[in-house]
């Protein structure tokens, strides 16, 4: 038997309402959770990344202007490093060596 906490099931009930708002439904829910669970040991693996779209740099520049500056170290590092795009995949291997 495999217990399920209250906060996994309060995320999957968020989860579950988000893609019923989207328009995908139950049954798109379904199999999604469905293909998470079937890779086991499964993670979030980041396959790149993409730069800041033109909210964020608006967003930053505010709060830089509001903060006199102190937020535009945070601004430089956030636009270097970008957004970085995650799918879900299985963990890596453990290599053995003999």
């Amino acid at each position: 038997m495999k217990v399920i906490n209250t906060k996994t099931q309060t995320r999957r009930g968020k989860i579950a309402a988000a893609y019923t708002r989207a328009g995908f439904g139950e049954a798109a829910y379904q199999q999604r959770l469905a293909q998470m669970s079937a890779q086991q040991g499964g993670r979030w693996v980041t396959v790149g990344t993409e730069p800041l779209s033109a909210s964020q740099h608006i967003l930053h520049l505010l709060l830089t202007v509001f903060t006199a500056g102190l937020w535009a170290p945070v601004w430089i590092i956030r636009a270097s490093q970008g957004n970085k795009r995650r799918i879900w995949g299985p963990a890596p291997q453990a290599e053995n060596s003999r």
